[in-house]
Parts: structure tokens; C-alpha cells; sequence
């Protein structure tokens, strides 16, 4: 059973989120524990109402137990969908979106070391990792279901480990705006990369294959030798097929949003973080 995911990017973009004045109606796509959301409610009391749009089942439970928990399920609203959420929102615009959306840039499958054979990437990565040969497949889908819904004077921000055509340029920034509707064609697009202290969220097209494939072999432990160097070659081709120069981490901030203080992390919790979340992955692998 997959487990609702948390990672060390959940509590990069809630740290992230603190720095900004939400105000009006939003929206998180993915919203997982609903974490985020309730960071939002708790910091900002001009935030009217909030919606996470969660299309697992497992996830909504969860999140729903979080909002009573901590005394939100006045304030935000669990959907399974981005159709409920236009139900919801009775014709008001929204003020402002967010995303930690899938990322992991694959191909959908890699021949295997068996003949005739292929690996199935996309779901060896499961859906809370998937993010499609170029890593943006579900961060589009959630940028064309939240523009029409989307005042012309929201913001929308995602924050993600991005494929660069060049190093640090992430492909996000050409291909995301092609999809916005014309009532937002005027919309700046701004990248900013996340954290900053640290190149562990960097990755040249060579170290990404190694670590995807490290990453894929550890869920998923019955993988051969054979098959796991499949898996890295078969990813570092795909990246040089596409001319792909790796990953960068950071956030994607589309219209405008008031920040009331810059981005900041404390390394210790960055390391006590990651820390955790090691040793929470290595229990699952020993259950």
C-alpha cells in the first residue's frame, strides 16, 4: 500500500509558504495531509476559505483527521477533483493556487536486461513520484484545470525539482506559459531556486539517473543488479535524447503574490528533516 507522501520537499514549500501574505480564496492541487493548507489557515486570518484537491482516497482521510486536529475543517474544504472544485466555488475567482506536483523526469518505460522485455517507470515511480518524460505531465494538467478558475490578479506557484534545458534554467519556464488561457497571457513567470544553501537538489543528467534508479531499486528491493543499470541508462539516454542537462530545485511563481518576508531555512532543521524522513524510509523497507 503506498503511503501518503511526505518528503523533504513538503516541508521545503511549507517553509516557503510562511513567507507569503495569503489572503481571499485558494487552492492547493495534490494536497496530500493537507500540512500546507493548514500552515495557510493558521498564518493567514484574511484567507477566507481553501480548498486541496486530492485524487486519493487515502489521502482525503488523512487530511480530513489533520483539519479536525487542528481546528481547520472550518476554513478548508478536502476534493477529490478539480470538477468538484469549480462546484465549489459557485463562479468566484480564485486568489491564489499552489503545487508540490509529481517530478520524476522519465520515460515511461526502459528496455529490460531480459529481451523483449520493458521496465514500467511510471509505475515503479507510483503516482505521488511520476512526473513524465519531461517531469512537467501532472504539473500541466493542474496549471490547465486551475487557469480558468484563476483571477487575473491571483498568483500561482509551484515548487519542484525542475528539468533544465541549460544548467539552472528550468524547462518550466518555456513550457508552462504556453498552457495559461489568454486572460493570463500577461502574467510574469519568475524562478527561484530552493533551498539555496544546498546542491542536493542539483542533479547533472548523469547523477539523476544514478539517483532515480538508487531511489526505484530501494522501494522496490526484488529489482535485479541487471535491472536496476537498465533503469539508469535507460533514464540517462532519455535525458540525452531530450538534450536535457539535469535538475534544479526551486519555486515557479506565475501573476503576483506579497511575500511579508523572504524565503529562509534553518539548516539544522534541514538536516534534523531529512534525518527523519531517511529513517522513515528505511523502516518501510524493513517492515
Amino acid at each position: 500500500m503506498q503511503r501518503v507522501y511526505a518528503g523533504i520537499d513538503t516541508y521545503l514549500l511549507n517553509t516557503a509558504l510562511q513567507a507569503y501574505t495569503i489572503s481571499g480564496l485558494v487552492a492547493e492541487m495534490g494536497s496530500g495531509s493537507a500540512v500546507q493548507l493548514i500552515t495557510l489557515a493558521n498564518l493567514n486570518s484574511d484567507m477566507r476559505e481553501a480548498f486541496g484537491i486530492e485524487i486519493d482516497a487515502r489521502a482525503r482521510n488523512v487530511s480530513k483527521f489533520n483539519l479536525a486536529l487542528n481546528r481547520c475543517e472550518d476554513r478548508v474544504t478536502v476534493l477529490g477533483g478539480s470538477a468538484a472544485l469549480n462546484n465549489c466555488l459557485h463562479g468566484r475567482p480564485l486568489d491564489f493556487a499552489f503545487s508540490n506536483p509529481p517530478f520524476f523526469v522519465a520515460p515511461e518505460s526502459v528496455p529490460s536486461a531480459r529481451r523483449g522485455k520493458a521496465i514500467n517507470l511510471a509505475l515503479l515511480c507510483e503516482t505521488s513520484g511520476y512526473g513524465g518524460p519531461d517531469g512537467l505531465a501532472v504539473t500541466r494538467e493542474f496549471v490547465q484545470d486551475l487557469a480558468p478558475l484563476l483571477s487575473t490578479h491571483a498568483g500561482l506557484l509551484f515548487y519542484s525539482q525542475f528539468a533544465c534545458a541549460r544548467q539552472d534554467t528550468p524547462l518550466a519556464l518555456v513550457e508552462l506559459p504556453r498552457v495559461l488561457p489568454a486572460k493570463l497571457s500577461a502574467w510574469s513567470a519568475r524562478f527561484e531556486k530552493f533551498p539555496v544553501h544546498t546542491n542536493l537538489f542539483d542533479f547533472s543528467a548523469e547523477d539523476w539517473s544514478r539517483s532515480l534508479a538508487l531511489m526505484i531499486s530501494t522501494r522496490h528491493p526484488r529489482l535485479s543488479t541487471p535491472e536496476v543499470a537498465a533503469i539508469e541508462s535507460g533514464v540517462r539516454d532519455h535525458f540525452m535524447r531530450k538534450e536535457l542537462a539535469g535538475i534544479t530545485s526551486g519555486f515557479l511563481e506565475f501573476g503576483s503574490v506579497p511575500r511579508r518576508s523572504s524565503i529562509e531555512i534553518d539548516d539544522r532543521d534541514f538536516v534534523r528533516m531529512d534525518e527523519l524522513i531517511s529513517n522513515e524510509l528505511a523502516c518501510e523497507n524493513a517492515a
